[in-house]
């Protein structure tokens, strides 16, 4: 999926977490079934694809793909050099039937996460980490402006949630070959179009740390 036209918002207020990580993301201010504010939407597939959804008194959002594949991105600058470390929670609720992130005409995931670098929408570079319905763990691949590192696959042992910590700068390095430039945000993408099938899954609280929150 192309990044150009997802990230175009002005940069949010930055919060300080307890831990002394920055907040990228949480929902308290969105609106349960709506799409979640200081979020862009590529088009409006995506505006239809991401909902915020409350459970045991937590938001989060809740993507469901029927037969689409568009993202959401929120513009959030910052210094990969003092904050590598990208923090998140996701859990995925249904897979894509047949889906395989190694084959073009399968391409689906019920979850990824994009971190974005560059100055520019045309110049954009992301790395994107996916929750794979069979790819091995560890596998990246390349696709488009973005380089893949599949970090989960299959279902999880229980239904609740996983949270990640992505060393971001490490892995961009490692994946183009040089230092990333300026962080410029994140995107996410539940997508079920090349399956022609449904795929479903929740997001959390994204954050970026100095180092791996406790």
């Amino acid at each position: 999926m192309a990044l150009a036209g997802v990230l175009g918002l002005v940069p949010p207020a930055i919060a300080q977490a307890p831990d002394g990580c920055r907040v990228v993301a949480e929902y308290a201010d969105g609106v349960p079934g709506e799409f979640p504010p200081g979020w862009q939407a590529r088009d409006d597939a995506a505006r239809g694809t991401y909902r915020i959804a409350v459970e045991d008194g937590l938001p989060f959002v809740r993507a469901t793909a029927e037969g689409t594949g568009s993202q959401m991105g929120r513009e959030f600058p910052w210094n990969a050099d003092t904050h590598p470390i990208l923090s998140w929670q996701w859990r995925p609720q249904v897979f894509p039937p047949g889906s395989d992130e190694r084959v073009k005409a399968t391409n689906d995931s019920a979850l990824a996460v994009y971190a974005v670098f560059g100055r520019m929408q045309a110049t954009a570079r992301a790395v994107k980490y996916v929750w794979s319905r069979v790819v091995p763990v560890g596998t990246t691949l390349p696709t488009g402006t973005a380089r893949v590192i599949v970090l989960r696959s299959g279902p999880p042992a229980d239904a609740g949630w996983v949270t990640e910590t992505a060393d971001v700068r490490r892995d961009y390095e490692r994946l183009y070959g040089e230092a990333p430039g300026r962080a410029r945000g994140v995107a996410v993408l539940t997508d079920a179009d090349q399956t022609k099938s449904r795929a479903v899954g929740d997001y959390g609280i994204f954050r970026v740390c100095a180092t791996p929150p406790r």
